[in-house]
């Protein structure tokens, strides 16, 4: 990996932190290698909890109770379905959750 020069506001803000610390002793402990790969596996690490797929499932009680409107009420759509469980249970569900002909 090549070097890069620093930029202004990096320059000033080492300073900065130079002076609220004793930096030089923070090297002689850990050495600029290791320090370089635990950023390296906190950076991964966030990434990985950042881009976990999709939403999180429903409960199955309540896929069971969206699977049992939908069979009894064939001409509601997902938005109906979803409107009915906020008014009469006070559950919140998007509508692109709900499929009314799949089963659970």
């Amino acid at each position: 990996m090549k070097p890069r020069r620093a930029s202004d506001p990096l320059r000033l803000t080492l300073v900065l932190l130079a002076r609220c610390f004793s930096w030089r002793e923070a090297l002689l402990v850990v050495q600029p290698t290791t320090l370089l790969r635990w950023h390296r596996e906190a950076f991964r690490l966030f990434w990985r909890w950042r881009s976990r797929p999709g939403r999180p499932r429903l409960p199955p009680d309540l896929q069971r109770v969206i699977a049992a409107m939908a069979r009894d009420n064939v001409t509601w759509g997902e938005e109906r379905i979803a409107a009915e469980l906020l008014l009469t249970l006070g559950i919140r569900v998007s509508p692109r959750t709900i499929t009314p002909g799949a089963a659970p």
